[in-house]
């Protein structure tokens, strides 16, 4: 008996089943009474590309709530590419929101804040892309081409962000370094902790420029290190080849004046993603002169070697103290090619030329077999104005190329 009524069910199981596959044979009437019962559409809150920007995929009803804007559809049509737009004072939730301020002239009595906080307890790291970045640039310095001449700009605040600055605080870990001036295109990431971040914009008085910012913030999980980049690193690059420049670094020009400055009281690592199939990586400056040595280079950091002569050369080791670009054991590009080579190599590197030689008067490609590929940059909050001799071993700028200048550096992965 037992068995027959298990039979029964079952036949009666599948013949509700098989009535609902064949649902649309019915009648509309019928329908329209069953369809409210399967109308709960559920999809990831994944991200999604909108129309004019990216955003997160959530219901039309869900993005109002939040405070966004629909950007065009996602899922199938079922949500809405939802954009959080977010002005001073926000406190954002949301991954994928943008800190956006059209063009101002005018200082802001207070520092204009954004609170950003993780969305989840997974996630590790937060990146800033800065697709519009316009703030009053730092006091700059003036690169005179001979030692014999006067000239020299003998300000005290050279490199300093001393009308408008951005900077983002990170509790329990190292904040961003304090920038200003042009910086389009460029990007920082950075850990996070249990507590927000905060991202200040500073604007003084100075009504001569005309500021603006759109800031796209992601946040990303802890494993995803492909895509973040290891934990430390404030800026990384995951193509093979391409350039790195230090903040403020006109990247827009082929030819550098004698008031390129580059930013004080900087420090921070820049990591590359190593390519497959790739075993080491090098760098030689992107903008480099032939007609004479005295024009700009894209290098030009801290003074030359001490007591050299009046020429500008190039500086390694323990001569760098204050400014200087940092690279793991860096080798000649001979050196490197070598693939048993242990040689011992040079780890900072300043002065008026790129080279693991110190004091040349050329600038060479400097390689490195250390895993992972990273570079880094240090600068104080002082540029050398020594006036003995006017000399380049005692001025920053004194004898293109100038020491204020910073670095744009071409870099490239060799293959194993």
């Amino acid at each position: 008996m037992k068995a027959n009524l298990f039979g029964l069910t079952l036949v009666v199981i599948l013949t509700i089943q098989t009535c609902q596959s064949l649902e649309t044979e019915t009648s509309e009437e019928r329908r329209a009474k069953l369809l409210p019962i399967f109308q709960v559409i559920r999809f990831p809150n994944d991200g999604c590309t909108g129309a004019n920007r990216n955003g997160t995929c959530y219901t039309s009803e869900e993005c109002s709530s939040k405070g966004g804007t629909s950007d065009g559809s996602c899922a199938s049509g079922f949500g809405v590419c939802c954009v959080f737009t977010v002005s001073c004072g926000t406190t954002i939730r949301d991954n994928c929101s943008y800190l956006v301020q059209s063009a101002i002239t005018t200082g802001l009595t207070i520092p204009c804040k954004y609170s950003v906080c993780r969305v989840g307890s997974n996630v590790c790291r937060i990146r800033y892309d800065f697709t519009i970045f316009a703030l009053t640039g730092p006091a700059v310095g003036t690169t005179v081409a001979t030692a014999t001449g006067g000239g020299v700009n003998a300000v005290g605040s050279i490199g300093q962000c001393v009308d408008d600055s951005f900077v983002v605080a990170a509790p329990g870990g190292p904040g961003s370094p304090l920038i200003c001036g042009s910086n389009n295109g460029y990007h920082m990431i950075l850990d996070v902790s249990s507590e927000c971040q905060t991202a200040t914009f500073t604007i003084n008085g100075n009504t001569g420029t005309t500021r603006s910012w759109d800031v796209k913030v992601t946040q990303y999980a802890c494993g995803d290190l492909d895509s973040s980049g290891p934990p430390g690193c404030l800026q990384y690059y995951k193509e093979t080849y391409g350039t790195i420049e230090n903040f403020n670094f006109p990247t827009a020009t082929t030819t550098l004046t004698a008031g390129i400055t580059h930013l004080a009281r900087q420090n921070y690592q820049v990591c590359i993603r190593r390519g497959i199939n790739f075993c080491y990586i090098c760098y030689t400056p992107n903008i480099t002169p032939t007609t004479a040595i005295i024009l700009q280079q894209s290098f030009g950091v801290s003074t030359g070697p001490s007591g050299a002569s009046i020429a500008a050369q190039s500086a390694t080791g323990t001569a760098c103290t204050t400014d200087f670009v940092t690279i793991p054991n860096g080798q000649t590009a001979a050196i490197a090619a070598i693939s048993t080579a242990i040689a011992v190599g040079i780890d900072r590197f300043c002065g008026r030329f790129f080279n693991v030689i110190a004091g040349t008067i050329v600038s060479s490609t400097v390689c490195s077999r250390v895993i992972p590929f990273t570079i880094g940059f240090v600068a104080d909050d002082t540029e050398a104005l020594g006036t003995p001799a006017i000399q380049a071993a005692v001025n920053e700028q004194t004898e293109d190329p100038g020491g204020i200048v910073g670095f744009q550096l071409m870099y490239f992965q060799q293959p194993c």
